[in-house]
Parts: C-alpha cells; sequence; structure tokens
C-alpha cells in the first residue's frame, strides 16, 4: 500500500526578500499596527457601496475556511464568526491549507469555501484553491493583493484595502481580512451590512486598542524581557486570538510562546511553567474569566508572570494583572482584541534589539534556514 503523500509535489524552496528597510524604531510593523482601524474602514467602504453584487450566501451544507499562518488565524475566527450568526443549517469549518493538501477528501461535502492569502501567492492555499475549483467548489479569496492572477481563475476575489504588509509580521492583513469576513456575515444574515451595527463599531474598537494598548504593552515587554517562554490561553471566541498573539511574539520577539485552552491549561500545563515563563490568558466570557483567574492564579503560586486580557466588558474592579479590551461583538472581537499581543511582540523585540518585520532573517543561519524550503 503506498503510503499517504507518496508523489506529492513540495513548494520549491525560495531566496527570501525580507524588508531591510529599517533598523530602528519604528519599524515597519509599527506603522502597520498603527493602520488597523482605517485598513478596516478602506476595506467595508467599497464592499458596502457594492453589496449587491457580492457572492450570495452559501445553501445548506458545509463551508470550508482555510489558509496557512496568519491568514489561518484569520479563517478560524471567521469560521466561529460564521457559525455564531448564521448557525442553523449551515456549518463552517476552519481547516488549514496543509491538511486539505495533504487530504483533498476533506473537500467532499462542501458548498463554499473561503481562503484567506494576503499575497494571494501562498503555495498551499493555491492548492487548496485548485482542489476546490476541481470539484466545482464555489470560492471566494479575500486577499490584500490587488492583482491576483493565479488566483482569480479558481476563485471569486474580495479584496482588502490598505492591509498589504510592509512588515513579515503581519497584523493589518488579518484585522481587514476579518471585516470582510465579517461583512459578507452580515449579509447573509440578512441585516444588511450598513445596518449591521457590530461591523459599523469595529473600527473603532480597532482604533481604542491601537491607542490604548501601546503604552501598558511595552510597559509589559520591559517586565517580560527575562522570560524565556510564554504560554498564551484562550478559548472560544479567544482561541484565534491566542494563535495569533503566540504567532507574533514567536515571529517579531523570538519568543517561544505555546498556547493551550483556559481549561486545558488546568490539565496538565502547569508542569512546564516556572518563573521565566509568561503565562497569559485571553477571556471573551465569564466562565472564561472566572476559569483563567484560577489557571493564572496558579501560575503566580509557581512564580510565573501572568497577564490577564478581559474580554467581557464587565465592570468591576480589576487588579494591576487584569486589562480590559475593547467591548466589542463576541463573534467579532478577534480582529480588536488581538491588537495588545500585536504591541507586545512589537516593543518586546525592540528591546531585545531585534527587526520586528524580518523574522530573524538579519541572522545568517536562519536565512539559510528560510531559503531551504518555500510556502
Amino acid at each position: 500500500m503506498p503510503q499517504r503523500g507518496a508523489g506529492l509535489r513540495l513548494p520549491a524552496p525560495q531566496i527570501p526578500k525580507p524588508p531591510f528597510g529599517r533598523k530602528r524604531h519604528p519599524f515597519f510593523m509599527y506603522g502597520m499596527i498603527r493602520s488597523q482601524g482605517e485598513a478596516i474602514r478602506r476595506t467595508l467602504r467599497p464592499i458596502v457601496s457594492l453589496e449587491d453584487r457580492l457572492p450570495e450566501p452559501p445553501p445548506r451544507g458545509k463551508t470550508i475556511l482555510t489558509g496557512m499562518g496568519t491568514s489561518f488565524h484569520a479563517a478560524l475566527a471567521a469560521a466561529r464568526a460564521f457559525n455564531a450568526v448564521l448557525g442553523g443549517d449551515r456549518e463552517a469549518q476552519a481547516v488549514a491549507a496543509f491538511d486539505l493538501w495533504e487530504n483533498p477528501g476533506l473537500v467532499s461535502g462542501v458548498s463554499l469555501a473561503i481562503a484567506y492569502s494576503e499575497s494571494a501567492t501562498t503555495w498551499m492555499t493555491l492548492r487548496a484553491l485548485e482542489a476546490f475549483h476541481g470539484r466545482r467548489i464555489p470560492s471566494i479569496l479575500i486577499t490584500a493583493a490587488k492583482s491576483a492572477p493565479a488566483a482569480r481563475r479558481l476563485a471569486r476575489v474580495l479584496p482588502t484595502s490598505g492591509a498589504r504588509e510592509s512588515s513579515w509580521t503581519h497584523t493589518a492583513s488579518m484585522t481587514a481580512a476579518l471585516a470582510a469576513s465579517y461583512a459578507l456575515i452580515a449579509r447573509w444574515a440578512g441585516r444588511g451590512i450598513a445596518a449591521f451595527d457590530h461591523l459599523a463599531r469595529l473600527p473603532v474598537a480597532v482604533d481604542e486598542a491601537v491607542r490604548g494598548f501601546e503604552r501598558p504593552m511595552k510597559e509589559a515587554a520591559s517586565g517580560f524581557r527575562g522570560a524565556t517562554k510564554a504560554v498564551l490561553l484562550g478559548s472560544s471566541f479567544g482561541e484565534p486570538v491566542a494563535r495569533e498573539g503566540a504567532l507574533k511574539l514567536r515571529e517579531a520577539a523570538g519568543l517561544g510562546v505555546a498556547t493551550c485552552g483556559i481549561e486545558e491549561f488546568l490539565h496538565g500545563f502547569l508542569p512546564s511553567v516556572d518563573a521565566r515563563t509568561v503565562v497569559m490568558a485571553v477571556a471573551e466570557s465569564r466562565a472564561q474569566l472566572l476559569r483563567a483567574r484560577q489557571a493564572l492564579a496558579a501560575a503566580r503560586r509557581v512564580r510565573a508572570p501572568t497577564l490577564l486580557f478581559d474580554g467581557t466588558g464587565e465592570s468591576g474592579l480589576r487588579g494591576p494583572l487584569e486589562l480590559s479590551l475593547p467591548a466589542v461583538y463576541a463573534p467579532f472581537s478577534a480582529a480588536a482584541h488581538v491588537v495588545p499581543f500585536q504591541w507586545l511582540a512589537y516593543w518586546l523585540a525592540v528591546g531585545k534589539g531585534r527587526n520586528p518585520d524580518v523574522m530573524a532573517l538579519d541572522r545568517g543561519p536562519y536565512f539559510a534556514a528560510r531559503s531551504s524550503f518555500g510556502i
């Protein structure tokens, strides 16, 4: 019997061309973080004006959302929103493009596919789109690329605006892609995009996060500089926030970060935590908040520094180790609540003397390693 994956073609190795244009603060990532509220507004304007030309809502059946890296985290957050707002007979599932490439049978029974790629050139995502195209499954590609010739023959392209990244540590491309996704969801819910108050609130909430979290995350980064690893907890709507926040900390600051669910942390994770492990949690519901407080209190007993991000919108006294996230509709919260982790990654990188734009590719061994594979 042939091995699974036998004969599959791999992407060719690539010589990377990272954005080496900045050598000190402000790096390109800084400007991209600050631009996110406007990127959302610029993305939504043409979508609202062309609402009648948007793709039709999916029929009953399964919708797959896919991508890789930050784009997959956008797919994960959008799938959670899709199920929360639409629900019923229409189910959305986020599946990494690699899994679709390895096992094309996963596309069986799918009525609609939505793919995410900032550049519209991600090799695995294009292979996933080819699989959808071959099965005649209607597909939408949400991308920051103004011209996407390879993708346009495979999918309907829904472009974002102001979200083409100047840093390789992506930020605005995710939040703008989520805004486009939420606009589709609002239309498919039959409420009208312009009239969907939760969507109108989104760029305001992102602006609040951008303005309100730079200073506290800069201060937190100073205190976390001696950390050797971190754990980021998130469940339900907080899971894509935790996963994307962890990726930013890895990419920009070179910090080894694990992620897990809030409850999962209490079931065996604690022995790996010590005084040089930062433990953070994002809570998007009352139950998550109560359990996260217990988890972080336990972490502090083994001398781990902690930080809790409260996205519940509840009022009440909070300690110095808890921060309130901007109030936003829970299914749409990822676009705003990821911002503090972007700031933390940025300022931790700057404090370590690292360029957050280039993923350590200004260091010879890392450049050589990255040159050995393609994406």
